[in-house]
């Protein structure tokens, strides 16, 4: 879900942005819940989750996101339309340890949420059951 006050996937990026850059820590302001549709429950669910759990949950150019207190951080970036196709980078202290291509930003999240609770990259996707490519986790 994007915060109001502009950030978020409609703002223009420059070309070198990464994904550090530009985060937006939960809370945030949101659109009116009646304005909200699937997919913004399904964000507010992530961020609520990730945050009811200790994590720092985020938004930023390219997606969503959360940390935690240690070493973990998990990136949710959209690929494709329509909000079905979705990118899973998990990365522990500053290095990308693999990414996973699934269907559906609840797998994507639920995937995120795995890792940041300790189980091992592979495992967090290994039973997502709408794998889409190829993926390189390790």
């Amino acid at each position: 879900m994007t915060p109001r006050h502009g950030s978020g996937f409609g703002r223009l990026l420059e070309k070198n942005a990464s994904m550090e850059e530009d985060r937006t820590y939960w809370p945030f302001q949101t659109i009116p819940f009646e304005q909200m549709t699937d997919q913004h429950h399904a964000e507010l669910d992530f961020f609520s989750t990730a945050h009811g759990e200790g994590y720092r949950a985020f938004t930023f150019c390219f997606g969503f996101g959360a940390e935690s207190s240690g070493d973990r951080v998990g990136h949710i970036v959209r690929r494709g339309g329509h909000n079905q196709n979705w990118e899973v980078v998990l990365s522990e202290a500053e290095k990308e340890v693999g990414t996973a291509y699934v269907a559906g930003f609840k797998h994507a999240s639920d995937a995120v949420l795995l890792w940041l609770g300790g189980r091992p990259a592979k495992e967090s996707v290994i039973d997502m059951e709408s794998w889409l490519g190829p993926s390189g986790i390790k």
